[in-house]
């Protein structure tokens, strides 16, 4: 049968090549009059003998239809999870991007029936269609877990902000933290008591302090200041808009460089629950002072590149701050994928003092990869501070190149290797989790066609007898978030996790550690009944021995 459809299907292709006039409407039709006429003839189908199943087809409309979760930061107890989700919104024509509350607690024991007709343990948080439909995503627990600090230009559609809500109420969110410049990749470090962002700023900007006469590095101030006058609103500067390349590169993916560079910047943040402080927002206030741009004066990008956020720095319990960057102005920069990690050792030492000379790599403290060429990523301090585990390229020049996993000890600084790349294992890691005893670290890989999760001894690594290296769960596409409490015999073990494949959408589950798929646990189902009434495909996979002996993988 499908050899005659398919010669059915070439001989339809060489005898015509338009479609008849039969096929074109009179007028257009609008879609949802289409979908409803396919739903009527489809309801006493029950399949078409290719597997797929009765319902809507899979057209652009039901596509960008599908509900999308985003980031989600986990509660210091481990019982609450704040997500971000994104809906299309038919009739205003736009994606609506708000927060989402889920209680672990309270699906703990409903079994996943149960869990798709009650959703009791979810709560949404934001709404656009209050704000005029303005954003929120990037969601942080505060300390005490009480509050969520989050971004959104919700105050001005041009500029992204910081805010705070009470994650039981009551109350609507609040500004905590207003800046020259939009920011982005918002990071509550609670080891640092305050948080940081990233903003693309020029970073050669430096202010007069008129009082003192002292000069200072303000360089969200002075680039807010110098974009105003690039606006030219009166037309002073004629309407020239040229930019002058001395060095390479000029272009990075789909965008020219210019003489911005991204910079994280750091706000201390206080608790005012037990005092009478008037001016602070939700139970926190955020410093009124200038933020301190942790890069002051350096030219590098952090978070670099189009991939690049706050997994591009980490900040331990002790204060210590670890980076990844490009060392400054490399004159190679343009052809290599050199990135360094580079440790600065307290967040409270740096200001917004004038910064003099230009040895940019001792501003950025000291480069403890120096003797490789190729690409250091994915910083992340131990819970104890006294380690820093991240990711490492040997080669200069290869952005495939195969991806180790390498240890520093703070205290008798030393870096030992826990996964040897291409050596230890044929996959490569592509993130880094640190378990919450420092035991184990957990990290995503791309294993036969889908990102698994993975876990290794933080100590042994993979040099241990039964081969160190542990796929958690690999039938399906998943992303770590952070561990859940749990006080029952999976204390310690259940994850939270982001899981996709090719005919689900991406869902939030709670993952066994161990392996136990009966500790799966799917806690969203924004996606259940749409993919449910979808017709879809059986995918099924399948290897094949190729010329030169090798198993090829296909679906």
């Amino acid at each position: 049968e499908i050899e005659s459809l398919e010669i059915s299907n070439m001989n339809n292709l060489n005898t015509r090549r338009s479609p008849p006039r039969g096929w074109l409407p009179s007028r257009p039709v609008p879609l949802r009059e289409v979908l409803q006429k396919d739903e009527e003839s489809t309801k006493a189908k029950e399949g078409n003998g290719f597997g797929l199943s009765s319902g809507f087809p899979l057209d652009t409309e039901r596509l960008i239809g599908m509900t999308r979760i985003g980031q989600a930061s986990l509660s210091p107890d481990g019982n609450l999870a704040v997500f971000g989700v994104k809906k299309y919104d038919f009739d205003e024509k736009k994606m609506d991007e708000q927060l989402w509350l889920a209680d672990l607690n309270q699906m703990a024991d409903p079994r996943d029936s149960e869990l798709r007709s009650s959703v009791t343990h979810l709560r949404q948080l934001t709404s656009g269609s209050q704000h005029g439909w303005t954003s929120a995503n990037s969601p942080n627990f505060s300390p005490c877990g009480n509050f969520i600090a989050f971004l959104s230009n919700r105050n001005n559609h041009k500029k992204t902000c910081v805010w705070i809500l009470p994650v039981r109420g009551p109350g609507e969110a609040t500004l905590l933290k207003e800046f020259p410049v939009s920011v982005g990749d918002l990071d509550w470090s609670h080891e640092a008591k305050g948080i940081i962002v990233s903003a693309s700023v020029y970073a050669d900007g430096t202010s007069k302090d008129h009082i003192n006469e002292n000069l200072y590095y303000d360089t969200m101030e002075t680039t807010a200041a110098r974009d105003k006058v690039l606006e030219d609103p009166e037309g002073k500067l004629g309407g020239l808009n040229a930019v002058l390349f001395k060095r390479l590169p000029m272009r990075e993916w789909d965008r020219w460089i210019d003489a911005k560079m991204v910079h994280p910047f750091f706000v201390p943040v206080t608790s005012t629950v037990n005092n009478s402080d008037l001016n602070a927002v939700a139970g926190y206030r955020a410093d009124d002072t200038r933020p301190v741009d942790l890069l002051q004066g350096v030219p590098t990008a952090v978070p670099c590149g189009a991939f690049g956020g706050s997994e591009d720095w980490s900040v331990s319990k002790n204060g210590a701050i670890a980076i990844s960057a490009r060392p400054p102005l490399a004159p190679d920069e343009a052809w290599t994928t050199n990135r360094h990690i580079y440790l600065m050792k307290n967040i409270s030492s740096k200001t917004s003092e004038e910064v003099t000379g230009e040895n940019f790599e001792e501003l950025l403290g000291e480069c403890i990869t120096k003797g490789n060429p190729g690409y250091d990523t994915n910083p992340v301090f131990s819970p104890d501070g006294k380690r820093l585990a991240w990711l490492t390229m040997k080669s200069p020049t290869y952005e495939s190149d195969a991806v180790g996993i390498l240890v520093y000890d703070l205290e008798t600084q030393v870096t030992s290797t826990l996964l040897e790349a291409e050596t230890d294992w044929d996959y490569s890691p592509n993130s880094l989790t640190w378990s919450e005893d420092g035991k184990t670290l957990f990290f995503t890989a791309d294993v036969r066609s889908r990102q698994a999760l993975c876990s290794i001894d933080s100590t042994l690594g993979a040099k241990q007898p039964n081969g160190g290296i542990r796929i958690l769960k690999g039938d399906q596409s998943t992303f770590l978030h952070g561990e859940v409490a749990n006080s029952g015999s999976r204390a310690g073990h259940l994850l939270l996790a982001s899981v996709q494949s090719l005919t689900m959408p991406t869902e939030l589950f709670v993952i066994d550690s161990r392996g136990d798929e009966t500790g799966l646990r799917q806690v969203t189902h924004f996606n259940t009944q749409r993919v449910a009434d979808t017709k879809l495909g059986q995918v099924k996979e399948f290897t094949y021995r190729g010329e030169k002996g090798d198993d090829v993988q296909s679906w």
